[in-house]
């Protein structure tokens, strides 16, 4: 329900230490997931004041790469 809600997903060192991933979903116009973006990177360079900005950057690209 949360990754509904924000439009993104965030891993943060669940499988990898020391490592971020945020991700959000491509969606086809029923809903259907497409593809997904992904940022990853070390935890010193995705600090945890800027997933909210990456997550919101992400949602844009995917809003962006369905219109062209």
């Amino acid at each position: 329900a949360r990754v509904r809600r924000l439009g993104y997903a965030v891993n943060d060192r669940e499988i990898v230490p020391d490592a971020r991933v945020v991700g959000a979903p491509v969606l086809a116009a029923d809903g259907r997931p497409l593809a997904a973006l992904i940022v990853s990177g070390p935890t010193s360079r995705i600090t945890k004041s800027r997933i909210v900005e990456i997550g919101r950057a992400l949602i844009r690209a995917t809003a962006n790469a369905l219109a062209d």
